[in-house]
């Protein structure tokens, strides 16, 4: 199994927050696919977070997670310790391991598109971040087979 353009175009939709599109491409999406878009969000999210805190510490990542509670609406169960572990896990060896599977996808995406909305990127430039990221999530494919 190997991510898609679709699945790249949706995830791209889906972080800069347009939602027609998103919708309209995730309803052409096989659902026997989606271990590879999983694969491609997790990607991105520990690219950007590496990219956007190479360098920083602890501190940053827990500014970011308030900021993002702060200026975005969020789910009344959004545990920000939650999305401070899985954001330090991309710059430092935070254990993760005990978050599951639906936790960690729900805030990858979430963490992915407060990242993106903060960057402000290029086009090319996320371009770049979702190219880099499939390539990362297909050798992650092929390593977990």
């Amino acid at each position: 199994m190997k991510v898609t353009a679709d699945q790249v175009e949706s995830v791209r939709a889906l972080i800069t927050r347009n939602t027609e599109r998103f919708e309209q491409i995730d309803r052409q999406l096989d659902p026997a696919a989606a271990p590879a878009y999983g694969a491609l969000v997790s990607a991105a999210f520990a690219l950007a977070g590496g990219r956007l805190f190479k360098d920083k510490d602890a501190s940053a990542a827990i500014a970011f997670v308030a900021d993002l509670r702060a200026n975005y609406p969020l789910t009344d169960d959004f545990d920000p310790r939650i999305a401070e572990r899985l954001l330090l896990a991309t710059f430092t060896d935070e254990n993760i391991d005990d978050i599951g599977d639906e936790a960690r996808g729900e805030y990858c995406t979430l963490l992915l598109t407060g990242l993106v909305l903060r960057t402000n990127p290029s086009d090319g430039a996320l371009d770049k971040l979702l190219a880099d990221a499939r390539e990362l999530a297909d050798k992650w494919l092929a390593d977990a087979r």
